[in-house]
């Protein structure tokens, strides 16, 4: 069976974030999100309300764990599992 992916918006920007992990070593992580151009900045401002406002820039372990899995759903309204 061949599975065909659906058609991708005509236009889109990709977010890509990469990290490595030194403990457990040997841990590298990329992560790309896909949003439609016209969704962009709405979902940029509400990403944004859950960075803490002393921090220059996005950080992950900087944004408390609370509202961690609220932003992944933002992201992908899938359900998600997880507390981290």
């Amino acid at each position: 069976m061949t599975r065909s992916m659906p058609p991708l918006p005509v236009a889109a920007r990709a977010y890509i974030d990469e990290s490595i992990r030194e403990s457990p070593p040997g841990h590298y992580v990329l992560a790309a999100a896909i949003v439609d151009d016209d969704q962009a900045d709405v979902l940029r401002h509400m990403l944004r309300s859950f960075i803490p406002r002393r921090a220059a820039r996005f950080h992950w372990h900087e944004v408390p764990a609370a509202n961690r899995l609220e932003m992944c759903h933002l992201l992908c309204p899938r359900p998600i599992s997880g507390t981290s």
